[in-house]
């Protein structure tokens, strides 16, 4: 277990408790007392939890330092020399000038007893100021109030000069305009986050779309790589396997009561990324970054990573590895480490607790999505439906776009069968019936393709969340494609029955290969890729979506293709190189953003392009047009648009689950919030920054879709 910074400290066993001399100078404590003391060598240290006690350091020991006091307490204070001193009987005097003697060194000690009273005050003075200076929701460097530098007693330990939370933010940017790399800048923010919190929430929202890709995707990814030497790290809360049985003692020590979202993740499936162990608490902390810059309150929230160990190999022979080097725990252990997570964390925060989960592997995704829901818990997994809800807000943005088949008369491919896709697939199809197909009939229009090829009804080696949209060769449109499909079907089956890691590899190259040939195969009018397969998309596929949009709709009709692959260098295409490929026709959104780009004709074959620079992201919508063309701006497909109304609009509603209906839901929200100036750029989500405008719409119609009545009074962001 490891918490910084750490707080709630545990009890102190009673074996290093003692109880002092009613002749020993006290103030007993009313309240709650942490007493912070340090080991003779000042290396060490251990906290004490002392209720009502009458206690004294050991003699071990050389100073007390009263801390976080809650009402009104003192200690004595005293050296170890004075403490044996204090043990030695009295010796017995008869002599009356002894006596004398006696009773002066009374008076004597009656006087040391004011002075370490008054000692004691003053430690508990310079502790309490140490604390709040080291406190990111207190200190604000100079644009600290002179009211809080009184009643906290920070005169000296923060800059004199006093200024506004402006100045503050301009140093910040100051300091952020000199950093050369976009890792660089992320130290930084995290920096300012743990150090000043009002400053990096000003800063934040003074350029969301700027700055939360440095702080969130696809920055993050970088920062979890470089984790193990990456100062100072977030705060987080680690429980780990060795923590099995005392998870709720790990709970306990999180200072906040106030927890209403926990983001949970095992580092197993980072990103594109893979097994990063303990170097994925990136993610939950940055989660919780944009729950913040959401409308959320920080004390709402709760950054977990169980370390269950890693199998990367790389890492667990790294001595800058933060976690326990050691492989990962499976089976029947794993899943009761997580239910007792799911448990505790209930117990500690009450049962609305809503538990966001990140970046597990798709072998857990699923059965500790169903573990927790079966806890009764409200929860979700952000990989499978938070993802379902982008993907699908993208869509029914994008057929808003003049030239986009509507939803019902779309055929659709998915690029990979993983968490994200089968997700995505899923909702999808809840969105087709919603529009008045059939169950069946919806699933029929949606085809996905594994390592391995097509998801058809004749592989015997299909999971049981791939196998529900298993489709027939039969389905396929036109006897040359299913001629086709069956050449598909006979190299997926031999595939299968293979077992080699070489072999493994070899059919995944073999079905990039094959990926053209089964877009001519399935003729879908849109595409969505989540395999992390960069370069998937190349130009026969883009061509081949494009030609089949057109025949299914005619010549102006425009393919959707959606790139849900994070971060770019995992990202199947380009918006360019989509566009090229497609004369200009594919309608795009991505996971990561791109920059925008310049036509001469949109939707046109003859169509040319330049990338134009997308630093300063609000620039590019002054204008849709110009004399050198069409300002077309890729839509950014992130979570970041649905996970805070997500979370927020089932806190707000007491909801028990999150279900598909609030899903549905916020994709919805998300779509309608998309302008009209946005759609004239083919911008078919919102921008990322009206990310506060956003959530407030998902959580209000998060909250009327739950299935338990909505809390009293309007949905209130921090």
């Amino acid at each position: 277990m490891l918490l910084l910074p750490a707080v709630h400290p545990p009890k102190l066993p009673s074996h290093k408790r003692q109880t002092l001399n009613r002749g020993r100078t006290t103030l007993k404590r009313h309240d709650l007392l942490r007493c912070v003391y340090f080991g003779v060598n000042e290396q060490q240290a251990a906290t004490a939890c002392l209720e009502g006690e009458l206690v004294q350091l050991p003699a071990t020991h050389r100073r007390g330092i009263l801390q976080g006091m809650l009402g009104t307490a003192a200690m004595t204070i005293t050296s170890p020399t004075a403490d044996a001193a204090a043990a030695q009987p009295p010796a017995a005097t008869a002599d009356p000038a002894q006596q004398q003697s006696s009773s002066t060194g009374s008076s004597s000690s009656s006087s040391s007893s004011s002075e370490s009273l008054s000692n004691a005050e003053a430690c508990n003075g310079s502790a309490r100021g140490a604390a709040a200076a080291r406190d990111p929701t207190i200190n604000s460097g100079c644009a600290t109030p002179a009211s809080v530098r009184q009643q906290q007693q920070m005169s000296g330990l923060v800059p004199p000069r006093q200024v506004g939370l402006d100045v503050e933010v301009m140093r910040a940017q100051a300091a952020l305009d000199g950093c050369s790399t976009d890792l660089e800048k992320h130290r930084l923010l995290v920096t300012l986050k743990e150090t000043n919190a009002a400053a990096f929430a000003a800063l934040l929202q003074g350029d969301l779309e700027g700055l939360l890709p440095l702080v969130y995707t696809p920055t993050i990814g970088a920062a979890c790589l470089a984790w193990g030497s990456l100062l100072p790290r977030p705060t987080g809360l680690y429980i780990t396997s060795a923590d099995r049985g005392k998870v709720d003692q790990v709970l306990q020590h999180w200072p906040s009561d106030e927890v209403r979202i926990a983001v949970v993740t095992d580092g197993e499936r980072i990103l594109g990324l893979g097994d990063l162990g303990a170097h994925g608490m990136g993610i939950p902390t940055g989660k919780c970054v944009v729950y913040s810059a959401a409308g959320a309150a920080p004390s709402w929230l709760l950054p977990i990573t169980v370390d269950v160990g890693t199998n990367n190999a790389a890492l667990l022979s790294d001595p800058l590895y933060i976690g326990q080097p050691q492989q990962r725990l499976r089976g029947q252990p794993y899943q009761a480490l997580m239910l007792e997570v799911v448990q505790g964390l209930q117990r500690r925060f009450g049962r609305q607790v809503l538990l966001h989960w990140e970046d597990l592997a798709v072998r857990n995704a699923f059965s500790v999505l169903q573990l927790s829901q079966g806890a009764g818990v409200p929860t979700f997994n952000d990989d499978i439906q938070a993802t379902a809800a982008v993907a699908v807000a993208a869509v029914l943005g994008g057929v808003r776009v003049p030239g986009v088949l509507p939803l019902a008369q779309q055929r659709w491919l998915f690029f990979g069968a993983g968490q994200a896709n089968l997700g995505t697939a899923r909702l999808l199809a809840q969105a087709l019936q919603q529009q008045g197909l059939t169950a069946a009939a919806a699933k029929a229009r949606i085809w996905m393709v594994d390592s391995k090829g097509l998801l058809l009804n004749t592989r015997q080696d299909l999971t049981p969340e791939k196998a529900e949209f298993a489709q027939s060769p039969s389905n396929l449109p036109g006897s040359a494609a299913a001629a086709a499909a069956a050449r598909l079907v006979q190299s997926s089956s031999s595939s299968s029955s293979s077992g080699s890691g070489s072999s493994r590899s070899s059919n995944s190259q073999d079905t990039m290969q094959r990926l053209a040939a089964i877009v001519a195969a399935v003729q879908p009018t849109a595409l969505i890729g989540a395999a992390a397969v960069q370069g998937a998309f190349d130009q026969p596929v883009i061509a081949a979506v494009t030609q089949a949009a057109a025949a299914a709709g005619g010549p102006s009709a425009r393919p959707l293709v959606l790139v849900l692959s994070n971060p770019n260098s995992k990202a199947e295409c380009s918006f360019e190189d989509a566009l090229r490929w497609s004369g200009g026709r594919a309608v795009f959104a991505s996971g990561s953003p791109w920059p925008a780009v310049t036509v001469q004709q949109a939707g046109s074959s003859a169509a040319s392009f330049s990338s134009i620079d997308s630093s300063s992201s609000d620039s590019a919508y002054i204008s849709s047009s110009s004399s050198s063309g069409v300002l077309l701006r890729p839509a950014q497909a992130n979570n970041c648009l649905v996970f805070p109304g997500l979370g927020l609009g089932a806190v707000q509603a007491g909801a028990a689950a999150v279900t598909d209906e609030m899903l549905l839901a916020a994709a919805q929200a998300v779509a309608g919030m998309v302008t009209a100036e946005e759609l004239r750029q083919e911008c078919v989500l919102p921008r990322i920054g009206r990310l506060q405008e956003v959530t407030q719409a998902v959580a209000a119609a998060v909250a009327a879709a739950a299935p338990t009545p909505a809390g009293s009074g309007s949905f209130l962001l921090a």
